[in-house]
């Protein structure tokens, strides 16, 4: 449905004038009311309203000057109709179009009376012409404040130029950012705007005159990436620029919308020396999987340049440098990789964080790589030291139970319990020294003879070898007397170790009914049965 559209005509003076208007040929839509007001009221500066207009009638047709002045006109409410008609006499006429021209504030038609109120349509038609003047003024003023309304409601910078540069309009948090209202900028060029000096101006650095002339030139829409100089100093914008064009199609001027990216560019600056300051190397990637930034940290572990980094994508990053996947990394807190370049393998804890915007919808990935080589290399040295003798580098006790009692319920396992003869002469002869000396010596050739096997020192001389395989027992036997008289002979290449000997008992499981105290407890019967037997030999439990 079309909507109306109101026409307020005041006439001051002759009500039959009313009359021969309404005869006149109007668009359906437009609804002209009518008004008869008496001329003594612009004597009365304070209203020329008739209680039916709510605010300034749109036409104002003042039927005869009589006795008042222009000045009275000009002092008078009248001036503040859209369209002010004034019906003259023939030397009236003459005398008021020498005025027009000169000072049009005052009316803007002349009527020259008599008027014909009975048969001229050519008053309908300047009357017809007169209510589309109104009409078109109030659709310019209504799109005037759409587009006040609109620019001002935007927190960009808006401005529209002349082919010039100077500023037609600009909106209200154009003059908010260089420290002026809109009024003190339209009508004004860049120099003053930005409150820089005319020759600087000219010389074009930081005035963005370079893109002005592109959009003149290209007469498109261009996208810009611009630095403007201000009392402020420099700022960042990104700026669309596009050019005016007439109904003839020439183009009469600019505007441009701009986005002030000062700060975000600030930060993007400072989030880029705190990643390539963070002791990780790090990469990120955007919700295509494109590689978006990488510090250098990461490109010195992996043997990378930063353009290789970037010519990535994030899958490849994951599967062929740091050998995972995607799903693996997800699945993961923390995951251990490692990173060998010049002849140096790192041990790096990955850690990947998939990034959400403020609705949760996945636009990306963090990865950050941690070198824990250091931290790890300790971790291993003090788990070595906890699971081994100090003296002579083989399993501890603790150790050797965790790892039988983990295997003996899986398949058959044999154990060997060694002890050395004579070992306490030995250290209240010649001292500890000798008797730490023997103790490697021992360590040393156990490793020479056994090294598929688990070995561990469980107490002073004493010492236990664990094999996990099928055990025959016969062999076995055979390989631990010849180990006996091997050591026998590196015992006797010393003086003061000339005395020592070891002793052995075997004992084995086929099932796992027994448990690892009980299968040690049969090798030290069967030790005790050699030393029994004369020391310097080896028993296997159940042979006698």
């Amino acid at each position: 449905m079309i909507q109306p559209i109101f026409v307020d005509v005041a006439i001051l003076g002759d009500s039959s004038l009313e009359s021969h208007l309404t005869r006149s040929v109007l668009p359906d839509n437009v609804v002209v009311k009518f008004h008869t007001i008496d001329p003594k009221v612009l004597s009365d500066t304070s209203s020329i309203f008739s209680p039916e207009i709510a605010g300034l009638p749109d036409i104002l047709i003042l039927d005869s000057l009589g006795d008042l002045s222009l000045e009275d006109l000009k002092n008078s409410p009248f001036v503040k109709a859209t369209e002010r008609v004034v019906c003259a006499s023939p030397k009236q006429a003459a005398l008021l179009n020498g005025l027009l021209e000169s000072d049009s504030e005052i009316f803007t038609h002349i009527w020259v009376k008599p008027l014909d109120l009975t048969s001229d349509r050519t008053l309908h038609f300047i009357f017809a012409r007169l209510v589309h003047y109104v009409i078109q003024a109030k659709r310019l003023e209504t799109c005037k404040i759409y587009l006040d309304t609109l620019i001002n409601s935007v927190p960009d910078l808006i401005w529209f130029k002349d082919l010039k540069g100077s500023h037609l309009k600009v909106n209200r948090a154009f003059g908010q950012a260089v420290g002026k209202t809109p009024q003190q900028c339209e009508g004004r060029g860049h120099y003053y705007i930005w409150d820089i000096e005319p020759d600087e101006y000219a010389t074009g650095e930081y005035v963005c005159l370079e893109t002005e002339e592109e959009v003149i030139r290209r007469k498109e829409t261009c996208l810009f990436d611009e630095m403007v100089k201000s009392k402020n100093g420099l700022r960042q914008f990104k700026t669309y620029k596009s050019p005016l064009i007439d109904f003839r199609g020439e183009m009469f001027g600019t505007v441009g919308i701009a986005k002030d990216v000062t700060d975000m560019q600030n930060l993007s600056r400072e989030l880029e020396v705190i990643l390539s300051s963070i002791p990780f190397a790090t990469v990120m990637a955007d919700e295509q999987g494109s590689v978006v930034y990488s510090n250098d940290r990461f490109c010195e572990y992996f043997g990378l340049s930063k353009k290789e980094v970037m010519g990535l994508r994030y899958e490849e990053i994951c599967e062929k440098v740091l050998k995972t996947s995607i799903e693996e990394l997800e699945n993961k807190d923390m995951l251990k990789i490692s990173a060998t370049q010049g002849g140096k393998t790192r041990i790096l804890r990955a850690q990947q964080q998939s990034v959400s915007d403020i609705f949760g919808n996945h636009f990306g990935y963090f990865l950050m790589c941690l070198d824990v080589t250091v931290e790890q290399e300790l971790q291993n040295k003090i788990q070595h030291s906890a699971n081994t003798d100090f003296l002579t580098g083989l399993y501890n006790r603790r150790y050797f139970y965790e790892k039988v009692k983990g295997r003996i319920g899986e398949g058959p396992v044999s154990v060997v319990y060694f002890d050395l003869d004579n070992f306490k002469n030995i250290n209240d002869t010649y001292g500890h020294m000798s008797g730490d000396r023997a103790l490697i010596t021992m360590a040393n050739a156990l490793k020479k003879a056994f090294p598929q096997d688990l070995i561990a020192r469980i107490g002073g001389d004493e010492f236990i070898v664990a094999q996990f395989a099928v055990c025959n027992l016969t062999d076995r036997k055979t390989k631990v007397n010849k180990f006996i008289e091997r050591l026998k002979l590196e015992f006797n290449a010393s003086p003061q170790l000339a005395a020592l000997s070891t002793s052995a008992g075997i004992a084995c499981t086929r099932d796992n009914k027994l448990d690892v105290d009980t299968l040690i407890s049969l090798a030290d019967q069967a030790l005790y049965a050699a030393k029994a037997e004369g020391k310097s030999c080896c028993a296997v439990y159940g042979e006698n």
